[in-house]
């Protein structure tokens, strides 16, 4: 049993167990990822009993990897086949494929993973890295292994990708290159409104007002769920949506405002692959349709000039968030103070 205790150097986290002459044992660890693999461990040495090694395996880590494949590959899905065989082929093969499992210690994986990340991302070492310990882990559980030396290793910081987010004048270049009015208008609903593109899936005519949208749901695959922040709100529909809104013609109040070829709800992956990709390589803007949305907001806050608080509402944020995702995009010194366009 793990318990959480609070000392003078900090929290520590004590795993006791029942020894076989019924005497009480405790061990204390800085982590509490390390006292579970501790329990973990002591918990499988008891489901071995007599069958548990007494010294790790001598097999090498490449013919390991070998069983490994040929024993639990076949209930992996084929995605995970090519994902862990290319991270094998690529990086823990070439590199440690001769060690023996009895000297993989935790030590000579920290060194390996140094080495790998000279030559790679962090974000793909850490997914190699993965592999390594779901491998192991499976060594662990055939006994081949004390213990996973991947265990409590701490992931390497991936830094923070910059998103693309384009001019709105540069994003509304790929609007003529979508060959369906449907496609067209989805991609409108996000540059011109700010939906996200789950909410783009799930907006129906009925939603469409006068003068302003009522957004209340998401799309996720076919499932109807909330918004994001499971609030509903408003936001007007400005002149260049409502002219985009008038090349579709408008359906019953139950069906989808930008459908799928077939009339179901766009799936958003679908629409990015066969759609929304080949539209902005034609036109020459390199963005995604989270791009749009951002380039809604910049929109509004800076050429539109509408105060930070109504965008927030209108995209679904709250203030605080849109003003530090925004920031650069305000002018400096000054907020924007006109009123929206009724």
């Amino acid at each position: 049993m793990i318990r959480r205790r609070e000392s003078k150097s900090g929290v520590r986290w004590d795993v006791g167990w029942l020894e076989g002459d019924r005497k009480q044992r405790k061990k204390t660890f800085r982590t509490k990822r390390d006292a579970q693999a501790f329990e973990n461990e002591l918990l499988r040495s008891r489901q071995l009993g007599a069958f548990a090694r007494d010294e790790p395996s001598k097999q090498s880590v490449r013919d390991y990897l070998d069983s490994w494949f040929a024993g639990h590959g076949p209930t992996w899905s084929p995605k995970t086949v090519n994902q862990r065989r290319s991270a094998c082929q690529a990086w823990i093969v070439p590199m440690i494929g001769s060690v023996p499992l009895a000297e993989l210690g935790p030590a000579r994986v920290r060194e390996w993973r140094t080495d790998m990340a000279g030559r790679t991302t962090p974000g793909n070492a850490n997914a190699v890295v993965a592999v390594l310990s779901a491998a192991l882990g499976a060594a662990v559980n055939d006994g081949l292994l004390p213990y996973n030396p991947c265990a409590g290793m701490r992931r390497l910081r991936v830094p923070k990708a910059t998103r693309e987010r384009p001019e709105w004048r540069e994003a509304r270049r790929l609007l003529p290159y979508f060959e369906r009015p449907e496609d067209r208008l989805r991609a409108a609903l996000m540059l011109m409104a700010g939906l996200r593109p789950s909410e783009a899936s799930a907006l129906a005519w009925g939603d469409v007002r006068d003068d302003h949208l009522l957004i209340s749901s998401s799309m996720h695959g076919t499932i109807i769920q909330p918004t994001k922040t499971k609030i509903v709100r408003v936001c007007p529909i400005f002149e260049e949506l409502r002219v985009e809104l008038s090349i579709v013609n408008r359906r019953g109040d139950r069906d989808w405002v930008a459908p799928s070829p077939t009339g179901s709800a766009m799936n958003t992956h679908n629409y990015s692959v066969r759609f929304f990709a080949p539209a902005a390589r034609r036109a020459g803007v390199k963005t995604t349709q989270y791009g749009l949305r951002h380039a809604a907001a910049t929109w509004m806050l800076v050429d539109l000039g509408i105060p930070p608080v109504l965008v927030a509402s209108y995209l679904g944020h709250s203030p605080e968030v849109l003003l530090r995702v925004y920031a650069d995009a305000l002018p400096t010194g000054r907020f924007p103070v006109r009123e929206p366009p009724r």
